[in-house]
C-alpha cells in the first residue's frame, strides 16, 4: 500500500488551522481527514 503524499502547502493549512482553532487536533484531522498523530507531528514540527 503506497502513503499518501501531502504537500507543504496543506501542511501548513492544516497546522495554521489547528493552532487558530478552538477544535482539538483530532476533531480536525478527522474532518480534513488525515491521522489524528500526524496532524499532531505536523504542528510539533512547525
Amino acid at each position: 500500500m503506497k502513503r499518501k503524499k501531502y504537500s507543504p502547502e496543506s501542511k501548513r493549512d492544516a497546522v495554521a488551522l489547528a493552532r487558530r482553532s478552538e477544535t482539538s487536533c483530532r476533531q480536525i484531522a478527522q474532518e480534513i481527514g488525515v491521522a489524528p498523530s500526524l496532524l499532531n507531528r505536523w504542528v510539533r514540527e512547525a
